[in-house]
C-alpha cells in the first residue's frame, strides 16, 4: 500500500469526523473523569484560602481557615523546591562523526527549552503534578515569525484524556475544553466571524461565552465551538482542523504512579485534618469570648435592662441576683487533639516542620538532616524523574514539529514554499553560551532522540546539590568541567576556566617577583608595578615578557683592564639585571627597568 492511499484513507477518515463527534467524545469524557475534577476543584478551594466543613446540626460553613494552610505551604514549597534546579539535556552520539551533529541539536533544543520558557513553567508543572496528580504538556507549531515549536501548559482541570495514563499504555488522544469570549474567538478567526455572530443576540455578541475544545490525536489537530443561540438551541462549528503528520499525538501526558492508576494529588488526605483542625480553632476563639465577657443571668431584679457600672438594681426579694455566667472549663485535652491533627496534616501533605525551619536539636548530625528531610527528597525526586521523561518527549516532539511542520518558509497564505526556513538561535548548553542558525531540514534529518535527566540533583536544592558536586570533585567521582557547567554562579564554563588559569599563572608569576624582590632585586617588581599602571596593561603578558628577559644568558663582557675576574662578573650581573648607572635596558612591552636612583640607591 503506497503512501499516496494511506493518506486518501487518512482523509476520508477525518471527513467522517464532524463538529458533533467531538462534543459527543466530550460528553463521555465529562463523566469519566468527573469524580477527579472535582476532587482539584475541591485543592483548589483550599489553595485559595477557603475552608468548609459541616456543623454538628447538618449546617455547611464556608471561611478563612484561623491556621497555617499546610495544604498551601506544602505545595509551593515541594513545587519550588523540584523547579530549583533546572534539569541538564544531551543528545548523544554513537560515533565521533556524528557528536558535532548531535552537539547542535542540543543547542537547538535549548533554544526551545528557552522560547517556550520552560524553566518559568516548571513550577506550575509540578503543582499540577503534586496537587492533582496529573500534568499535560502540549507541543504546538508556532507558524509566527520565528517558527519554532512551542511546547504549552493545561491546566489538568480542562484536560480530559482518551483513558488515565499509565507507561506502558499513553493515552492517544486527548480534548481540552475551555471558556472564551465569542468576541474573542472572531478576532482570532476573522474569516469565521459570520459565521459565529449568526442567530446571537447582536447586544450579546462580543461578551457572549463559549465553550472551546481543542482535539490532539496522533491523526489530527482539530479546534471546535459549541454555544447556544439566541433561542436556545446549540450550535457547534470547526474553526481549525489540521492533519497531524507526526503519526503521534502531539500531547505528553504524565501522572504519579497509583495502583489503580487512576490520578490522585499527594494532598487529598491532608484537606480532612486541615478542616477539623480549624473547625476546632474557630470553637475555642468562640470560646474566648465568653472568657473576657460571659454571659449574664438574672433572677427576681426589677430592672435588668438597667445594667451598668453606674446602674442601681432592684431586688424583689432577698434572693435576686444577677451576675455573670462562669464561663465553661477548656477540656486540656483539646490541645493534644490539636497536635494530633496539625501532625497528621503534615504527614498527609509530606512537610516536616524542618520545612519550616523548627528543628529543636542544636547539633545535628547529617544523618539526622537525611532522616526529616527524606520524605521530601523521594517526593521531589520522583516528581522529577517524571517531569524530566515527560520534557524529553516534549522536546523530540519539538523536533519532528520543526521538522514536518517548519522546515520551509510560509507564503502570504501559510503554505510552504520550497525555500528552506534559516532560523536563527542563541542561549547556553550546560553553562556554555551560543549563538549560531540552522535549517530544520538539515540539521535534524529524523533524528528526534534527546534526554532530559536531573542526575544526581534529583530530590535536592541548589545548595545541596553543588556541595555534593563538590564532595565528588574531590573525591575524583566527577571532573571540574561537569561541576562547573552545573554550578548556578557559573555562566560561561570556558571563560570562566580560562580566568581561573590565568589567575593561577599570575599568581605564580607574582611569587616570582616576590621572591626576586625578598633576595635584593626590586627590578622585576617595579617593572611590574609600572607596566600594570597603564590603563590597557594585562598582567600575565606582563609577567610573560619580563620572564623572557630575566631567562636570557647574561652578556658576555671583556674584563676591564686591571679589574679582578669577580669584578667583571658583577658588573655583567648588574647590567643584566639593568641596574647600572643608566636604564638602557628594555622588556619589550614593559619599558625600561628603574634607575638606582628611583629605586633610592645610592650612586
Amino acid at each position: 500500500m503506497t503512501t499516496e492511499i494511506i493518506d486518501d484513507l487518512q482523509r476520508r477518515v477525518e471527513s467522517i469526523r464532524e463538529a458533533p463527534w467531538y462534543l459527543s467524545e466530550m460528553h463521555e469524557r465529562e463523566s469519566m473523569w468527573r469524580t477527579h475534577h472535582e476532587a482539584i476543584r475541591r485543592l483548589d478551594h483550599v489553595l485559595e484560602g477557603y475552608i468548609t466543613y459541616k456543623l454538628p446540626n447538618g449546617e455547611t460553613v464556608t471561611e478563612r481557615p484561623l491556621i497555617a494552610n499546610q495544604v498551601d505551604l506544602a505545595l509551593s514549597d515541594q513545587a519550588a523546591l523540584a523547579a530549583s534546579i533546572t534539569p541538564s539535556f544531551r543528545c548523544e552520539s554513537a560515533t565521533e562523526r556524528g557528536k558535532p551533529r548531535a552537539a547542535k541539536r542540543e543547542r537547538i533544543g535549548a533554544n526551545y527549552w528557552n522560547s517556550s520558557k520552560v524553566t518559568d513553567n516548571l513550577p506550575y508543572w509540578y503543582m499540577d503534578l503534586l496537587g492533582a496528580g496529573d500534568s499535560y504538556h502540549v507541543v504546538w507549531p508556532d507558524f509566527g515569525a520565528k517558527g519554532l515549536p512551542c511546547i504549552r501548559r493545561y491546566d489538568p482541570l480542562l484536560c480530559f484524556p482518551e483513558r488515565p495514563w499509565r507507561p506502558d499504555n499513553p493515552p492517544r488522544s486527548l480534548i481540552v475544553a475551555d471558556q472564551i469570549s465569542l468576541g474573542s474567538l472572531a478576532e482570532d478567526y476573522p474569516e469565521r466571524a459570520e459565521e459565529l455572530f449568526e442567530d446571537i443576540d447582536p447586544n450579546a455578541r462580543r461578551a457572549t461565552l463559549v465553550r472551546r475544545f481543542e482535539f490532539y490525536d496522533s491523526s489530527e489537530i482539530v479546534r471546535v465551538v459549541e454555544f447556544r443561540t439566541k433561542n436556545g438551541t446549540k450550535r457547534s462549528l470547526i474553526l481549525a482542523q489540521m492533519r497531524n503528520p507526526l503519526n503521534r499525538p502531539t500531547f505528553v501526558a504524565r501522572a504519579l504512579p497509583r495502583r489503580n492508576g487512576l490520578p490522585m494529588g499527594v494532598y487529598d488526605q491532608a484537606i480532612e485534618p486541615l478542616r477539623f483542625e480549624n473547625q476546632i480553632a474557630n470553637m475555642i476563639v468562640d470560646h474566648a469570648a465568653d472568657w473576657m465577657s460571659s454571659p449574664m443571668v438574672e433572677f427576681g431584679i426589677e430592672n435588668p435592662e438597667d445594667y451598668g457600672t453606674s446602674a442601681v438594681l432592684k431586688g424583689k426579694n432577698e434572693n435576686a441576683f444577677m451576675r455573670r455566667m462562669p464561663p465553661a472549663q477548656n477540656n486540656p485535652g483539646i490541645w493534644t487533639t490539636i497536635d494530633s491533627l496539625r501532625g497528621s496534616a503534615r504527614e498527609s501533605s509530606v512537610r516536616p516542620e524542618s520545612r519550616a525551619g523548627i528543628v529543636e536539636q542544636n547539633i545535628a548530625s547529617a544523618a539526622f538532616v537525611v532522616a526529616i528531610q527524606g520524605p521530601v527528597a523521594t517526593l521531589v525526586a520522583q516528581a522529577q524523574r517524571i517531569e524530566a521523561s515527560a520534557l524529553t518527549e516534549c522536546l523530540s516532539i519539538c523536533f519532528e514539529v520543526d521538522e514536518k511542520f517548519l522546515s520551509y518558509v510560509l507564503d502570504a497564505d501559510g503554505n510552504p514554499t520550497d525555500e528552506p526556513w534559516k532560523k536563527y538561535i542563541s542561549g547556553s548548553v550546560n553553562a556554555q553560551p551560543f549563538a549560531e542558525s540552522y535549517t530544520p531540514a538539515q540539521d535534524i534529518r529524523g533524528d528526534y532522540t534527546i534526554s532530559v535527566e536531573y542526575g544526581g540533583a534529583a530530590g535536592a536544592d541548589q545548595t545541596g546539590f553543588e556541595i555534593r558536586m563538590n564532595q565528588a570533585v574531590i573525591n575524583k567521582i566527577i571532573p571540574r568541567r561537569i561541576a562547573r557547567e552545573k554550578h548556578s554562579m557559573v555562566g560561561d564554563v570556558l571563560k570562566a576556566e580560562q580566568m581561573i588559569y590565568e589567575e593561577e599563572l599570575i599568581d605564580a608569576g607574582l611569587q616570582f617577583v616576590k621572591a626576586k624582590a625578598a633576595a635584593g632585586d626590586f627590578g622585576p617588581g617595579a617593572a611590574v608595578v609600572r607596566a600594570i599602571q597603564k590603563p590597557d596593561a594585562d598582567v600575565l603578558v606582563v609577567l610573560a615578557q619580563l620572564g623572557e628577559v630575566i631567562a636570557q644568558p647574561p652578556p658576555v663582557m671583556a674584563q676591564p683592564e686591571g679589574a679582578t675576574g669577580n669584578e667583571a662578573f658583577t658588573q655583567a650581573s648588574s647590567l643584566a639585571r639593568g641596574g647600572l648607572p643608566e636604564p638602557q635596558t628594555n622588556v619589550p612591552g614593559v619599558g625600561s627597568f628603574p634607575s638606582p636612583a628611583e629605586l633610592g640607591i645610592p650612586a
